[in-house]
């Protein structure tokens, strides 16, 4: 019963996706063949059809996560290749921050679930790109420790609070907060 149980969910979580990304994927793509207007009002929707897809991806990577239903695989990753990966795809959010990598000198292997991994390395980039000044450092630093490897990701943004702020006092950046909870 509870393997018919995951399998039903499962599906469910599969078909959702796929009907919510098809016209996600059409939208993206419609709009990549119209003509830049001379207001950028077409680039203001590209960006929030992007941000949109961007939330889809998260929420539904959060509805796997607490029915327990994420790839459970695990393979040896090169931690360099799995950042060069997440900086490639975070690069237009990217433009324009210096971004300082330091690696230890061997390459790191971990062993994860490489889907996750990268978009957990991709959501932290995001995250420091959009709560750090325009022209801000970020810094990625990866060593090995007694208990494996600590990679950390840091930026010049003011951080996350104890206490989150009044509505009226936030600052005016777009997000959900979907991105860490998926972190």
């Amino acid at each position: 019963a509870k393997a018919q149980h995951d399998a039903m969910r499962e599906a469910v979580l599969a078909s959702i996706g796929h009907d919510l990304r098809t016209p996600m994927t059409s939208v993206l793509a419609g709009l990549d063949a119209v003509p830049p207007d001379e207001d950028g009002a077409l680039q203001a929707v590209r960006q929030e059809a992007a941000r949109l897809e961007t939330m889809l991806t998260h929420m539904l990577d959060l509805a796997r996560m607490r029915a327990d239903a994420l790839p459970k695989a695990r393979a040896a990753v090169d931690l360099t290749d799995a950042l060069d990966a997440a900086i490639a795809a975070t690069k237009g959010r990217l433009k324009g921050h210096e971004v300082a990598l330091d690696l230890s000198p061997e390459k790191p292997l971990v062993v994860s679930n490489e889907t996750m991994l990268h978009s957990i390395l991709v959501n932290l980039l995001d995250n420091a790109a959009k709560y750090s000044a325009p022209s801000g450092r970020i810094a990625i630093q990866c060593a090995a420790n007694d208990e494996g490897i600590m990679l950390s990701i840091s930026d010049e943004g003011r951080g996350l609070s104890a206490t989150p702020p009044r509505r009226d006092a936030q600052e005016a950046v777009a997000g959900r907060g979907l991105g860490l909870t998926v972190v």
